[in-house]
This record gives structure tokens, sequence and C-alpha cells, in this order.
């Protein structure tokens, strides 16, 4: 995430708790009710994103795993095509030998 993604996030996550407290005082709440719903409502904002996150990275499907995973994939894809037809048949026969039960 860029430096100016995070600002926007953080002005996103003010003005949607300017907008529910001004929400509710429209729909006639008092001041501190209004305000007391509007904390909440930010607060269970905050709590599930934070909990999608940590499911996230316990899963290892975040950007940098991806990223990751992707580059690991394309290094022994390369590593894979250096490899002359022969040593690539006789690293088949092996890994099939091992794999298959006797």
């Amino acid at each position: 995430m860029r430096r100016i993604d995070a600002v926007l996030v953080a002005l996103l996550f003010f003005g949607m708790g300017g907008l529910s407290y001004w929400s509710l005082r429209w729909l006639g709440l008092q001041d501190i009710t209004a305000g007391i719903w509007s904390q909440l409502v930010l607060v269970t904002a905050l709590l599930t994103w934070l909990a999608s996150y940590g499911v996230r990275a316990l899963t290892k499907t975040m950007t940098l795993d991806r990223q990751i995973e992707a580059y690991k994939t394309a290094y022994w894809q390369r590593q894979w095509e250096k490899l002359s037809p022969e040593e690539q048949a006789q690293i088949l026969a092996e890994t099939q030998a091992e794999s298959d039960p006797e």
C-alpha cells in the first residue's frame, strides 16, 4: 500500500465517522447518543477489517505472499527451461520413480 493510499483510507475512515454521526443526528438522536452509536459503527468496522487482515495473514493470501509464490514459480520455470531435454527427462523419470509405490 502506498502512502497516499493509507492517507485516503484514514480520510475515508474519519469521513465515515462524521457521516454516521450527522446521519444519526439528522434522524433525531441527541448528540451523546449519536456519538456513541457512530463510535460503535467505527469500532465495529475497524474490528471487522482487523479480523479480515488476520485471516488473510494466517491463510497466506496477502499480496506479498502471492508475489513471493509467483516469483518462486517463475524462478523454477526458468531453471527448468535452462536444463537440456535429457536432464529434464532424467528428473521426470526420477520423480516418477519416487512417486510410484512398488
